[in-house]
């Protein structure tokens, strides 16, 4: 059965008509880290990636309404982020008690990260973060402001230059980030048709994954890994889909 819905969403992918069409080219990446509600101010924690010269980062803030739909738009700002790593910023707002849409991308919006709800403090969103390559220092060092990190492989911690691999992870007071390729489900270092094979084998039981799997496959940061994922992952394979 697994093997017949894979063959059936590589037909799907390789069709002509894709059921949604790929992400424009240079569209960053944007994973929602945390965000941080104090007095008033909301502090958010975002890691980008990805980014070509001079591309903003948007930012949208919506109120929300009792009933949960989305109501009026309360801020909009292109923001100054760098090219690529954590970047956080802070806005002024006021208490709703419906709470707020957070979204975030690039020109254009290509990229929406949600989060509903006014967090009453620290709230951690992503439990993954697209950094393989950074040295351990600079990241812990980045987080700093949501607390103290440690870089660990396995148990082993990382000095400050050591540069950060698939599979590694930080952990503070609040949780654990993984460092993760994106799609990378397996840990071979690519995005293929292998990763989402496993992916569709998760979603109906027939396989189990680790932590750091879980997180790569997390690719919308939803906390769901199902067929849709799946599918997600063999456009982006096979150029179809331009980001993760």
């Amino acid at each position: 059965m697994v093997k017949r819905l894979f063959c059936f969403c590589i037909a799907l992918v390789l069709c002509a008509g894709l059921a949604a069409p790929a992400a424009a080219a240079g569209a960053p990446s944007v994973t929602l880290v945390a965000t941080d509600w104090q007095d008033r101010t909301l502090t958010v924690h975002c890691y980008v990636q990805n980014r070509v010269a001079d591309q903003e980062l948007t930012c949208l803030v919506l109120a929300r309404s009792a009933a949960g739909k989305t109501g009026s738009v309360l801020q909009a700002a292109q923001l100054a982020a760098p090219a690529n790593g954590l970047f956080t910023f802070t806005l002024t707002m006021p208490r709703l008690a419906a709470g707020y849409e957070l979204r975030l991308g690039g020109t254009g919006l290509e990229t929406v990260k949600t989060v509903y709800g006014e967090p009453p403090a620290l709230t951690f969103i992503a439990n993954a973060l697209p950094a393989v390559g950074v040295p351990a220092g600079i990241l812990t060092e980045q987080l700093a402001p949501a607390g103290a990190w440690t870089a660990l492989r396995g148990e082993r911690p990382l000095a400050a230059d050591e540069a950060l691999q698939h599979g590694d992870r930080l952990t503070g007071e609040r949780g654990a980030l993984w460092i993760v390729r994106r799609g990378d489900v397996n840990g071979d270092g690519s995005v293929n048709a292998i990763d989402a094979l496993w992916v569709l084998q998760y979603a109906v039981g027939k396989r189990a994954l680790s932590g750091a799997a879980r997180a790569a496959a997390d690719v919308r940061q939803s906390g769901q890994i199902n067929a849709v994922i799946a599918l997600d992952l063999l456009k982006y394979a096979v150029g179809k889909l331009a980001s993760l």
